[in-house]
């Protein structure tokens, strides 16, 4: 399912789906940076801030991510940049 992430570009989407194990993701991309982002309700330095289509409405979707995840803590939200997700991927 694709859904609309408004603030950071225009036209930014998320894609939400279920793999064959059940677990569910929700892609992201920019609309928050890292998991500590949405987690903790952490916004971007101002200086980032600069190159979104819109920085309110950025903070409006990355409020929403932190209540997906409060309110759906087995919905596995991956950031596009998120480190922390991808290293635990690939352990090696």
């Amino acid at each position: 399912m694709a859904i609309e992430l408004p603030g950071h570009a225009t036209g930014q989407l998320g894609l939400m789906f279920i793999d064959k194990t059940e677990q569910s993701y929700f892609l992201v991309a920019d609309a928050c940076w890292s998991s500590r982002a949405y987690q903790e309700l952490l916004a971007p330095q101002a200086i980032a801030q600069l190159i979104f289509s819109d920085a309110k409405t950025y903070g409006i979707t990355l409020k929403k991510l932190h209540e997906l995840h409060k309110t759906h803590p087995e919905i596995r939200i991956v950031p596009t940049h998120c480190a922390d997700f991808w290293r635990e991927q690939n352990p090696d």
